[in-house]
C-alpha cells in the first residue's frame, strides 16, 4: 500500500505578495502618466505651430501669385477655407492689412486659446500671446481683412504669428 501525503501548504499568492505587485504597478503608472500627458501636449502644440506656419505660408503664396484687387484685398481669398481646407475656422483666424503705399502686408495668424503657448513657442519661436482686444488695438489705423468662420470675443486669449510681405505689381 502506498501512503497518501497531505500537503497543508495552499497554492496561490499571499496578500503581501499581491500588495507588492500592485504597488509596483501603481508606481510605474505614476511615472508614465506625466510623460504621456507631456507628449500629448507637445504633439498638440506642434500641430498648432505647424498649422499657423502653413496658414502664413499659404496666404503669402496666394498673395504673391494672385495679387491684390483695388480694395487691397488678396484676390481669390474670401474665407479661411480658401487658404486651407483642413483647418478649424473657429480656432484659427487670419487678419491682414496693407501698411503703406508699397503694398507691404502684415498678416496675423491667430489661434484661439493660449494654454499651450510655451510649448507652441518651443516649435514656432516667433509666436506671441495676448488677448484679442490687445491685438486688435495695434492696427486701429488700418482697415484689416478678417478671414474667420466665427469671430473672437474681446477677452479671448490668443496665440498669434505675424508675417510681413510685399506685393509688387
Amino acid at each position: 500500500m502506498k501512503s497518501v501525503q497531505i500537503h497543508s501548504k495552499k497554492k496561490g499568492f499571499s496578500m503581501i505578495e499581491l500588495l507588492i505587485v500592485l504597488s509596483i504597478i501603481a508606481a510605474l503608472i505614476a511615472l508614465i502618466v506625466p510623460i504621456a500627458m507631456n507628449a500629448s501636449q507637445k504633439a498638440r502644440a506642434t500641430e498648432i505651430a505647424k498649422n499657423m506656419k502653413t496658414l502664413a505660408d499659404s496666404i503669402e503664396r496666394i498673395a504673391l501669385t494672385d495679387g491684390v484687387d483695388n480694395n487691397e484685398k488678396i484676390k481669390g481669398i474670401d474665407s479661411l477655407s480658401d487658404v486651407a481646407r483642413d483647418v478649424n475656422g473657429s480656432t484659427y483666424h487670419i487678419i491682414y492689412y496693407v501698411t503703406d503705399q508699397v503694398k507691404t502686408f502684415d498678416a496675423y495668424i491667430v489661434h484661439k486659446g493660449n494654454n499651450l503657448f510655451d510649448k507652441v513657442r518651443e516649435v514656432l519661436s516667433d509666436a506671441s500671446s495676448t488677448t484679442w482686444s490687445d491685438l486688435k488695438s495695434r492696427w486701429s489705423t488700418y482697415t484689416p481683412v478678417y478671414l474667420e468662420d466665427s469671430p473672437l470675443e474681446e477677452s479671448d486669449n490668443i496665440i498669434y504669428y505675424k508675417i510681413s510681405f510685399y506685393i509688387y505689381q
